[in-house]
């Protein structure tokens, strides 16, 4: 027989909420004595399993975010990893590729300010800038969309290649990506490698599938 249980974690990869506090604390130094304009920091926090329904999970991740990319993948080896993204790494379909610039977080009851708007468009621009080697790239947005409790600023881009090792070198250029690391890229890349402490694995990392 085969089931999904969410098993006890033989890994101590969690830091404490002091360590949390200490990550944040030099993130901010970092930023301010430094050139990095963005560092995307995380943590891993455990729970005491109570009964951990997974398919039930998913299913109610599906409900709660309907327009997000929803995924339930398991191995033998990494366990069960789910969860809801709202960002599409990039598409192609016959040598055109779609991507999408995803930055600016706000409650829904609130209205964007110039800040959200400028970190949209430095990630928009960051993307383009990756796109340079292939032609045709268009840009539409930013627009609102919605992602669950919360809006979030979103704009479509595209552009046409020549060849497939041409889609294969910007899926590399592009990942990680502003939202889940930071900008510039290698600076941010570096300091989360110093300081967070654990293995992301496939967290923040990209998958998908082909047709």
């Amino acid at each position: 027989d085969f089931s999904l249980e969410a098993i006890e974690s033989n890994l101590e990869e969690s830091i404490s909420y002091e360590n949390y506090i200490q990550l944040i604390q030099d993130t901010v130094n970092e930023l301010k004595h430094s050139s990095t304009e963005k560092i995307v920091i995380s943590r891993i926090k455990e729970i005491q399993n109570q009964g951990v329904n997974i398919v039930a999970t998913f299913k109610n991740i599906h409900h709660a975010y309907p327009k997000a990319f929803v995924y339930l993948w398991y191995s033998t080896t990494y366990g069960i990893w789910i969860g809801a993204s709202p960002e599409l790494l990039l598409k192609e379909q016959n040598l055109m590729v779609e991507t999408v610039s995803l930055a600016g977080t706000l409650p829904k009851e609130e209205e964007w300010s110039s800040k959200e708007i400028h970190e949209q468009q430095v990630v928009t621009d960051y993307i383009v800038s990756n796109l340079k080697v292939a032609k045709n790239i268009r840009v539409d947005g930013p627009h609102t969309v919605d992602a669950g409790f919360f809006n979030h600023l979103k704009s479509y881009i595209s552009a046409e290649d020549d060849s497939y090792d041409l889609v294969e070198q910007i899926l590399n250029q592009l990942h990680p990506t502003p939202a889940v690391c930071g900008m510039p890229k290698r600076d941010a890349h570096d300091f989360i490698q110093q300081y967070e402490g654990y293995d992301r694995k496939f967290y923040a990392g990209y998958f998908g599938y082909k047709t």
